[in-house]
């Protein structure tokens, strides 16, 4: 149990000190954004944070001293309040004026209980006044790949230089109401899941319960042989659906001697104390169960060091961490579209020399440039009825590709693109091509030709952004990425090169014809699937399709199938005719009119002529 204080000096104005419903918000763990919210929510309702709230204290400034602080603050509470001190575990003191921030202890109580004490004031952001609740849980701060501290910035434990901190929306239940610009408005993110794996029936996971195959999957040492493919769940889907279980930490043992043990966890922004992150990342943590650094407010459990991250959005490099000392490779091979879970696969020995590059799911969009003056035009709505005057434009359109090219193995891949076989370099941003495509004459799209086609881009390592100008229709352009190893730190002989090809197709010029085309064009199929329907079925002869070597391709024209279709589905039909129009550069109305001229429902008579 929390003994919460709140302590001012003599000359400090009343005001400054947090009220009482104010001080039990902040230890509510039903309300968001509170401190026992906090860390109900990080520890997957494992940290005990029942509390009692005391009333506010006065004491003399005791002086810098941080152990003389604390033992000022207990005396005074001992005389004040005489507390049961063996209900108690730790206590949060806050100052309401200008005083310390720390964690730690154990600290000694008038009837000989010891506490751990969390001590901050009235400048501490909310983050660093967690940090300092997470030591009396017996935390300690990450390190990085060495012995520098704060360096996880996906953990408030790292709460000074590094974490993802955003500030929060006012709660006039919470301190901070006052102004957005309140240090206790910033908050910071969840610890990571492994702090609680390896701190099992300490006070930050007392029972184990975290510690369970269907909320940590923990890999075998076969990986080194055989890759191993795991389900991770972000930590927000996790936190959502407890107590149903999500797997949300992955933990790698090392095949090394006296190797490094690694810690795998999948988090994203969310609306909770996540919301900083910007990128989608598999954060990627490390301990060392052999060469002992134990954390000094829990000398049983090794420290933690943030080792790297693999980001899933606006990626420039690789889905894979390759890990040289530990001799295994991480990868990401798919994830939910909503980044809400990610499957990732473990392999030792060379399973980093696994390499592949692949395209991911191509965007693409048109906008309308502009639309061109109604003219008169001769056509006929359908092929059974003559050509007549209807109105049409012209619209033009600019279309937008995003390509995004993934590769796997390489340690720091670059990335080359190409379009037309000319070399895009990412210091300019625009290139004429000569392609072959179609202008059109009146309302009639010509044969292809050779135009200059106009476009702009964007290089950005693995993903292209393409903008086609130019105003043709039946644009079709030749992409080809090339992706090389450039880290000079490895032999470039065992990373070899893979080139991808694709094509993108834009159509920046249409004809648009008026309503009254349109509804006579609709009217006119219409009696024409009425007189189809009246004909007898019609099956399209041929041999036994499985017969080896079958000839009905020869036997069966263009010219039958186009009739046999508008007999059954009119639009079908005019997808096979604008096929023929396209390769024969001529229009839609006129392949159909051509397939169709010699069909007749003549009086008397009930078959086809």
């Amino acid at each position: 149990m929390i003994a919460f204080f709140r302590v001012r000096w003599p000359d400090t104005p009343a005001k400054q000190v947090w009220s009482d419903t104010v001080a039990t918000n902040w230890l509510n763990p039903a309300i968001p954004f509170s401190l026992a919210h906090y860390w109900k929510v990080s520890t997957f309702q494992q940290a005990d944070m029942s509390n009692v709230v005391f009333p506010p204290l006065i004491i003399n400034n005791p002086g810098v001293d941080r152990d003389q602080l604390v033992y000022a603050v207990l005396a005074a509470a001992e005389q004040a309040f005489h507390p049961t001190w063996s209900q108690f575990d730790r206590c949060i003191i806050y100052f309401a004026q200008h005083t310390d921030l720390f964690g730690g202890g154990p600290y000694q109580t008038a009837d000989g209980n010891h506490l751990m004490a969390a001590v901050f004031d009235i400048e501490s952001t909310f983050d660093l006044a967690c940090q300092e609740v997470g030591h009396t849980f017996g935390l300690c701060h990450e390190l990085d790949k060495t012995t520098n501290e704060y360096q996880c910035p996906y953990s408030v434990m790292s709460a000074l230089t590094t974490d993802l901190w955003f500030t929060r929306t006012l709660n006039p239940n919470l301190p901070g109401a006052d102004r957005p610009e309140n240090p206790q408005n910033r908050v910071g993110p969840y610890i990571p899941t492994a702090h609680l794996y390896i701190n099992q029936y300490n006070p930050i996971n007392p029972h184990g319960v975290f510690n369970h195959p269907d909320t940590v999957s923990y890999i075998t040492t076969t990986y080194e042989y055989t890759p191993v493919n795991v389900r991770l769940y972000a930590r927000d889907v996790a936190i959502a659906a407890w107590p149903n279980r999500r797997t949300v930490l992955a933990v790698v043992p090392p095949i090394v001697p006296g190797g490094d043990t690694y810690f795998l966890e999948l988090r994203r922004r969310d609306n909770s104390y996540d919301h900083g992150i910007g990128n989608t990342s598999i954060i990627i943590l490390s301990a060392n169960f052999f060469a002992w650094n134990p954390c000094m407010f829990a000398t049983n459990t090794p420290r933690l060091h943030y080792i790297d991250r693999i980001d899933m959005e606006d990626v420039k490099g690789d889905l894979d961490y390759h890990s040289f000392n530990g001799r295994f490779v991480i990868r990401v091979n798919n994830f939910a579209p909503d980044l809400s879970w990610a499957n990732i696969s473990i392999g030792g020995g060379n399973a980093w020399q696994n390499f592949r590059l692949l395209f991911e799911e191509q965007l693409n969009d048109t906008q309308l440039i502009a639309s061109g003056d109604w003219k008169r035009g001769l056509i006929a709505p359908c092929p059974i009825e003559l050509k007549r005057v209807f109105r049409y434009r012209t619209k033009t359109y600019h279309t937008f590709f995003v390509l995004r090219a993934r590769s796997i193995g390489y340690e720091a891949p670059g990335y080359s693109w190409k379009l037309q076989n000319v070399l895009l370099t990412p210091a300019d941003n625009s290139i004429t091509l000569q392609v072959s495509c179609r202008d059109h004459t009146g309302q009639n799209l010509n044969s292809p030709s050779l135009h200059p086609v106009d476009c702009q881009y964007a290089v950005n390592s693995g993903r292209l952004e393409l903008t086609v100008l130019s105003p043709f229709a039946g644009i079709t352009l030749d992409l080809e990425v090339v992706v090389a190893e450039t880290s000079p730190s490895v032999m470039k002989n065992y990373y070899p090169s893979r080139t991808l090809q694709t094509t993108v197709h834009a159509n920046n010029l249409g004809i648009e014809w008026d309503d009254d085309y349109k509804a006579a064009s609709a009217a006119c199929w219409k009696r024409f699937q009425s007189a189809f329907d009246q004909i007898p079925k019609f099956e399209l002869p041929h041999p036994n399709p499985g017969d080896p070597g079958p000839d009905y391709f020869e036997k069966i024209g263009i010219r039958e199938v186009i009739r046999f279709l508008a007999a059954r589905d009119p639009q079908a039909a005019r997808a096979v005719a604008a096929i023929i129009a396209d390769k024969a550069a001529v229009s839609i109305e006129q392949v159909m009119e051509a397939a169709l001229r010699n069909t007749r429902l003549l009086p008397g008579k009930t078959g086809r002529y």
